[in-house]
């Protein structure tokens, strides 16, 4: 499972739930219903509103009046959405995303990137979340909306991008581990590349040569190169040796010392992708993955 969890339904003007509740309704139960954490003096501005009588918070300086932002809701002529991000407890615990106040000062920082994503004018998007302690969930209910009717759009990539964008921040501790790791391992193989490379030119003396398809490459390669005028760098090859440079390189490849470190570099990546998502990165062949483009080079 992904280490956040994103759910992003949407209510139409005139919306009821199944307890004849509107949309101003489910903002208010969201603030206020069992397991919300209230706030305190500091945390958020009130007017007519008791200090610690609800959840309700949003932008830096904004009035919390429980009475006009439902009205506001319900009212709106527009879609709401509800963001709705959640953690496991173990994970809340360990990064400190286990309270309204972090909950707070991280969908702040990030209102922007979710008014980007749902294609509103950042003047116009309009915000409120409360953050609920689940025994084993916490997590945190945010309701979005733009002061344009016209504005407002989610689909599948812009929830992917929010959930991705929120998820690198809230375990950036984690991501950074595993960039180190997945850089270090990167750096080995590219060096363990040329290592093999060099071991290759060096058999090259030997009679027979070990590898006779390699051989036969090498020997394509050498004659394409010599009639070649530019550079000699891949990018400026014709089509038809770079296509030899990629069959070099794919042998190299799959040398197994190379082939078990571009597992554990794939596997680095795949830790990333779980911070936010279950859908796994496609393993695309070391000698086509642009991380390893100046492997074609060394050939």
């Amino acid at each position: 499972m992904a280490g956040l969890i994103l759910k992003a339904p949407y209510y139409k003007p005139g919306h009821k739930t199944k307890g004849g509740e509107s949309r101003g309704g489910m903002a208010e139960y969201i603030a206020t219903r069992d397991g919300v954490e209230l706030l305190r003096s500091g945390m958020a501005d009130y007017v007519n509103e008791r200090l610690g009588s609800n959840g309700m918070f949003t932008d830096e300086g904004e009035v919390i009046n429980m009475a006009a932002i439902r009205k506001e809701i319900d009212e709106h002529p527009g879609n709401v959405w509800t963001l709705i991000f959640s953690l496991s407890r173990e994970d809340a615990e360990r990064l400190g995303y286990n309270s309204a106040r972090e909950w707070m000062n991280l969908l702040r920082s990030h209102r922007n990137d979710i008014a980007r994503e749902m294609r509103i004018k950042p003047e116009h998007l309009r915000w409120y979340a409360a953050f609920h302690q689940k025994e084993e969930h916490p997590h945190c209910h945010v309701l979005v909306w733009s002061t344009d009717p016209n504005e407002a759009y989610l689909n599948t990539d812009g929830i992917r991008a929010i959930k991705r964008t929120f998820a690198l921040d809230i375990f950036r501790q984690d991501s950074m581990e595993i960039y180190r790791n997945q850089t270090y391992v990167r750096d080995e193989l590219k060096e363990s590349f040329r290592d093999r490379m060099e071991e290759i030119l060096e058999s090259i003396k030997a009679e027979p040569f070990p590898d006779p398809e390699m051989e036969l490459l090498l020997m394509e390669l050498r004659q394409k190169l010599s009639q070649h005028k530019g550079k000699k760098v891949y990018g400026y090859l014709t089509k038809d040796t770079k296509a030899v440079v990629d069959a070099i390189a794919k042998k190299i490849a799959a040398y197994p010392p190379l082939a078990e470190l571009y597992d554990q570099w794939y596997e680095y990546q795949c830790d990333t992708y779980r911070l936010y998502t279950d859908k796994m990165p496609d393993k695309i062949p070391m000698e086509e993955n642009k991380e390893f483009k100046s492997v074609r080079n060394m050939v």
